[in-house]
């Protein structure tokens, strides 16, 4: 079940980077980092961000990316301006500079906060990848064990047939298979 779900999982991310790779890469940044990026009402989360737009944009002179705003805990706004798209045709990063308004101080520190809670949720991302890596090793070393029991209990029940064949005195020999060391019989003619 497990490497049915990293299957779905890794193709949703081929069919992703299939479509950012189609598409006009912008990143919206801010001096403080960690304001919210806030664009036609909704919340994109906090600066850095990267939003891909539609790829007909590179056919575009520019971008308006003015209904978007960088919006700091300490109450400071500034909107981003126009993106001239035929100078950057690969996409582009935007950075605005927090207005000189009270409140510096505290937007500062939030933007730390920010950063090291992006920083715990790299660490969290880490960890989970190395439990998944130990769990799929761990499931290896499971089916490995398995078929190892699987073979010793082939070989233990040959060998009692053997063994009862040899107190009943067959008229057989043991021959051991090259290459696999497995027990065949093999018929004796009498003479």
């Amino acid at each position: 079940m497990k490497k049915v779900t990293n299957i779905i999982v890794a193709l949703l991310f081929l069919i992703i980077l299939n479509g950012c790779a189609n598409s006009y890469p912008v990143t919206f940044d801010s001096y403080p980092q960690g304001a919210t990026l806030i664009g036609n009402g909704t919340n994109y989360g906090y600066t850095p961000v990267t939003l891909y737009f539609d790829s007909s944009v590179k056919d575009k002179a520019a971008l308006s990316i003015s209904h978007f705003s960088a919006n700091w805990a300490s109450g400071a706004r500034t909107n981003y301006g126009i993106i001239p798209v035929k100078h950057f045709p690969n996409g582009v990063t935007q950075t605005v500079q927090r207005p000189s308004v009270p409140g510096l101080a505290q937007d500062n520190d939030f933007a730390l906060r920010v950063q090291h809670m992006r920083a715990a949720q790299q660490q969290a991302a880490a960890a989970h990848r190395q439990a998944d890596a130990a769990e799929d090793l761990a499931s290896a070393a499971q089916s490995q064990a398995m078929a190892a029991h699987n073979t010793n209990m082939i070989l233990n029940n040959q060998l009692q047939q053997i063994n009862n064949n040899l107190r009943r005195g067959s008229t057989q020999q043991i021959y051991i298979m090259p290459n696999t060391g497995i027990p065949r019989w093999i018929p004796v003619m009498p003479r």
